[in-house]
């Protein structure tokens, strides 16, 4: 499904690709890329050959280059130091990846198998702890205490935002402001760091810091209510990864609390009310709620939700006066809601 014309009116010029968004940053990227083999060296064979299926397989890099870009936006170049945090925010992002894989039974991830599917639970879990640990070892080699506590408070608020998300599973009854908050600490968070730890590496001032980090945070919105969207109507061939594991394990998206807030009691009964997924009519059930989330609107309300914290994030970058990396990060905004994989 074409996530444009759930938004807007087909536009007359086409929007940039995101490699063509990147384009200032792509010298820095390739270096991200490179040292992500490099440091991932280990004397484990096993771990070796897992670290190399995982960063073979091309990823978005959106997380780094976020920190790359907002690297430029203060009085000086630390381009050295800023792709080593690239890379530390890329290893946290691919760990979160690789566990939430084992968490939903996932078995594909970027149009291949899944760590979990190809190596089972055992190595998942070890390898994104692996990932964990070797991204807090580049950032204490920055010797800034700043860097450290910033991502420790960000993997933590990671932690506890998935937990809160087991907890609810199956919690039907899930308010908007309850999702809204738990998806600012699954995916929110990241961004925002990425986005803050950029900008402080720039020497920018701590105003132009904190209004970059309120961007990456209203990015991450956006991008994690389109990614559940994504979730109910996408096509696995094109997003090259499991769709439909959320509902089946009774994650609540934001479709689907708008759905359950227009039922009218009967309808919530037949359909919420005697959701279990262990039923051997729930397949059926789910199937039921998707299709009316998509036919009464549901899913293009939230899709509109996510375009209101675009615009946020596009106003929250007026304040940049000028700044050249306002235009990329504006074209990353709009890029968080039309993107099809």
């Amino acid at each position: 499904m074409n996530i444009a014309s759930l938004l807007e009116p087909p536009r007359t010029q086409p929007e940039p690709a995101l490699a063509e968004i990147l384009q200032p940053v792509r010298s820095e990227l390739r270096r991200v890329q490179q040292q992500l083999r490099q440091r991932l060296g280990a004397r484990a064979a096993l771990l070796r050959e897992v670290m190399d299926y995982v960063f073979t397989g091309q990823g978005k890099f959106l997380r780094p280059a976020l920190a790359l870009l907002c690297a430029r936006a203060g009085r000086r170049s630390e381009a050295d130091r800023a792709v080593h945090v690239g890379v530390a925010v890329e290893l946290i992002h691919t760990a979160t990846l690789i566990h939430d894989d084992i968490i939903d039974a996932a078995v594909l991830r970027r149009n291949r198998p899944s760590v979990n599917a190809k190596w089972g639970n055992e190595v998942s879990v070890l390898s994104g702890d692996f990932l964990y640990a070797r991204a807090f070892r580049i950032l204490s080699g920055l010797a800034d205490p700043y860097f450290l506590a910033m991502m420790a408070q960000t993997a933590e608020e990671m932690s506890k935002a998935e937990l809160v998300e087991v907890e609810q599973r199956g919690n039907w009854l899930l308010t908007e402001a309850e999702y809204l908050e738990m998806i600012r600490g699954k995916t929110a968070v990241l961004m925002a760091t990425a986005c803050q730890l950029g900008a402080y590496l720039s020497g920018a001032s701590e105003t132009l810091i904190q209004t970059l980090a309120t961007y990456g945070r209203q990015l991450g919105m956006a991008f994690q209510i389109a990614d559940d969207c994504l979730d109910l109507i996408g096509d696995e061939r094109v997003l090259g990864k499991t769709t439909g594991s959320d509902l089946t394990r009774g994650n609540v998206s934001l479709a689907l609390v708008y759905l359950r807030e227009s039922l009218t009691a009967q309808e919530y009964d037949e359909t919420f009310g005697q959701l279990q997924l262990a039923r051997e009519d729930a397949e059926e059930r789910l199937a039921r709620l998707t299709q009316w989330a998509h036919e009464r609107g549901h899913i293009q309300r939230a899709y509109q939700k996510a375009r209101h914290f675009t615009q946020q994030a596009k106003a929250t970058l007026a304040q940049l006066n000028g700044a050249a990396v306002r235009e990329p990060l504006r074209q990353l905004a709009e890029y968080a809601v039309r993107r099809s994989h």
